[in-house]
């Protein structure tokens, strides 16, 4: 089993949350970070501006593998974007 970092970064670009989570392949890590963005939002306060707000999946070296946006609106679900490694 591999291991993904999943880091939630602000848009100025600092990390505010960053975590190790095992994961089988890149899709499980991605699907891990599709809930994480959702979780954040739904728990934030009323209003919060999240755009600009992603959460990437980082692999074993630190590369930025896939990076799914924050969207203000629970119902507005965005598409990961996987990136090349």
């Amino acid at each position: 089993m591999e291991t993904f970092t999943l880091q939630s970064v602000n848009p100025k670009g600092f990390v505010v949350h960053a975590f190790t989570v095992p994961a089988a392949h890149l899709d499980e890590a991605q699907a891990l970070a599709c809930r994480l963005a959702a979780s954040l939002v739904e728990g934030s306060p009323d209003g919060k501006d999240w755009s600009g707000w992603s959460v990437e999946v980082l692999d074993l070296f630190g590369r930025c593998r896939t990076r799914v946006a924050m969207a203000s609106d629970p119902v507005e679900e965005s598409d990961p974007i996987r990136l090349r490694a």
